[in-house]
């Protein structure tokens, strides 16, 4: 019972209120949205700020920079000095090469590995080196097999933190990259950068061993396996080998006849995404290759190269 219907309201927004900041994992509520989403990495075991100097991870900038004055030192005469040119904004070391401040020692130090390139931090599995310590301890993942975040819609497990904010987007079908000649829109600032390519026709990335040129340097990358890599992913049925788990998949479906790609439009199935997207260009009629020197639009890109050599021809003297 409530002795008047201001104490009614009041009650109900505390009560929606609790309902709107309640943990899922162990029930407990709290005042504030930011209260609970602190709350969960006690669940999770996020621990996203990471010292620089010792590579030590906390869940809370606070603890993080608490943990910072260990490794300075700690004279009454230093600390009224930090305190002053925090006060002040004040920032006391100076880089010498680009002019960029900081406003502490250490932090210059390990800002400085931008411009030495130094990798003094070497993982003892695998002896590869990095420029900074955090880097070794994600690395380490790779070899231990460790995925500590997850995704709570699906449960897709991840490396780092923000390559699940990156895959939420699978779920939320959100793309707000747009690229600004043809409207389109990727998932990721990646995707959309190798999209703008496709208008230029560019391939600035060479192989070195036979000359085959790509838009991309992951490509090239992936390329360059075919030369150096061991093949050492057999499939099963037809022997055929491969340099990693991924292109062995891919040829699977050969063998499955796996279709698992829809056309939302007409309901035509495609083993492969990339042929998908491609046939979807014969409902949407899309033209995302431009020719710079006529102004002709085209929809596929090998057409597009077979028009950019007659206008190579026209030039080439007699």
């Amino acid at each position: 019972m409530f002795l008047n219907s201001w104490n009614f309201l009041q009650h109900e927004h505390t009560a929606t209120e609790k309902k709107q900041n309640y943990c899922e994992i162990c029930h407990k509520t709290f005042s504030t949205n930011y209260s609970l989403e602190s709350h969960k990495v006690i669940h999770t075991g996020e621990r996203p700020y990471l010292c620089e100097i010792c590579g030590k991870a906390f869940s809370f900038n606070g603890n993080l920079k608490r943990h910072e004055f260990l490794h300075k030192p700690h004279s009454r005469n230093n600390q009224v000095s930090r305190n002053k040119m925090v006060q002040t904004k004040e920032k006391g070391y100076h880089c010498e090469i680009c002019s960029k401040t900081f406003l502490h020692d250490y932090t210059l130090e390990s800002h400085m590995v931008v411009h030495t390139g130094e990798r003094r931090f070497h993982c003892d599995t695998c002896g590869k080196a990095f420029l900074r310590i955090d880097h070794v301890t994600r690395h380490k993942m790779v070899h231990t097999g460790e995925r500590p975040y997850y995704c709570e819609i699906c449960g897709k497990a991840f490396l780092r933190n923000d390559h699940v904010i990156r895959h939420k987007i699978v779920h939320t079908g959100e793309r707000p990259y747009q690229c600004d000649i043809c409207d389109k829109s990727f998932t990721c600032n990646t995707n959309l950068k190798r999209h703008k390519e496709d208008h230029t026709g560019e391939r600035p990335y060479q192989c070195d061993v036979c000359d085959k040129t790509f838009t991309c340097n992951m490509n090239l990358k992936r390329h360059i396996l075919v030369h150096t890599a061991e093949r050492s992913y057999n499939c099963d049925i037809c022997d055929k080998t491969f340099t990693c788990t991924t292109n062995l998949k891919r040829h699977m479906i050969v063998h499955t006849g796996e279709r698992p790609y829809h056309c939302n439009i007409c309901g035509k199935t495609f083993s492969h995404n990339s042929t998908l997207i491609n046939h979807k260009i014969v409902h949407t009629g899309e033209k995302r290759y431009h020719c710079e020197i006529c102004g002709e639009t085209f929809s596929y890109n090998g057409v597009f190269k077979r028009h950019k050599m007659l206008h190579t021809e026209e030039t080439i003297p007699l």
